[in-house]
């Protein structure tokens, strides 16, 4: 899903994006490992956008991933 995401973006457009942790598992849904990801990983799937923020952890009570990133304007 992200090269089609990646490729999507027209240069200089921006991807927002969030999702559930490896870590939301134990708290309850999601629970399928397809569905998580590990950690660091959402920065790694973004790549090679520019990361403007991410964030990764505990928030409202779920774990989640985020990221705002960028692609190129050249």
């Amino acid at each position: 899903l992200f090269p089609a995401l990646r490729d999507a973006l027209r240069p200089g457009g921006v991807l927002v994006y969030e999702t559930f942790t490896e870590a939301q598992a134990r708290r309850g849904r999601p629970t399928n490992p397809a569905f998580l990801l590990a950690p660091g990983e959402l920065e790694r799937l973004v790549s090679p956008l520019e990361i403007l923020e991410s964030r990764e952890g505990e928030f409202d009570g779920r774990d989640v991933a985020s990221v705002i990133a960028r692609r190129p304007s050249t």
